[in-house]
């Protein structure tokens, strides 16, 4: 007997959490690019971007398992976008202000507490597994 083996896959469902992202300010509401998100522009910096890293976290969390999980990792990194666009905002100063005043790796706060924006390569490296030891954070949490 010739036995076929069949891969089962689950696929995140893309256009729902980008629907969610657009409907939550992260997403521009008409062009498909990340945006300041004027909600979060009331709150001090280390609020916002430990909001981000959440959001972040959640997303890749949640999905991790996915068969296209890569394209979860396109929207984590919207997401980080969307964060340093939300600083610039509320400054009102440019892109290139945010990376002069915090760095490339977006480290707000003060001496005694610093928060770092969750960074390219560790969205770009989150395992792409199963994890069955996640906590109850989830889109509708955010």
């Amino acid at each position: 007997k010739n036995l076929l083996l069949k891969r089962i896959v689950v696929n995140a469902s893309i256009i729902e959490v980008f629907v969610k992202l657009r409907l939550k300010g992260f997403i521009h509401p008409t062009k498909n690019r990340a945006m300041g998100n004027f909600y979060l522009g009331f709150h001090t910096d280390s609020e916002i971007v430990t909001h981000f890293n959440i959001v972040i976290r959640a997303l890749l969390n949640s999905y991790s398992g996915a068969g296209n999980f890569a394209k979860m990792k396109g929207l984590a990194q919207l997401l980080r976008k969307s964060c340093i666009l939300t600083l610039a905002n509320k400054h009102k100063k440019s892109i290139n202000w945010v990376y002069t005043v915090y760095g490339n790796e977006v480290i707000v706060g003060n001496d005694k507490k610093k928060i770092s924006l969750v960074n390219k390569y560790s969205i770009l490296n989150h395992i792409n597994k199963f994890n069955l030891k996640i906590d109850d954070i989830t889109l509708d949490s955010i």
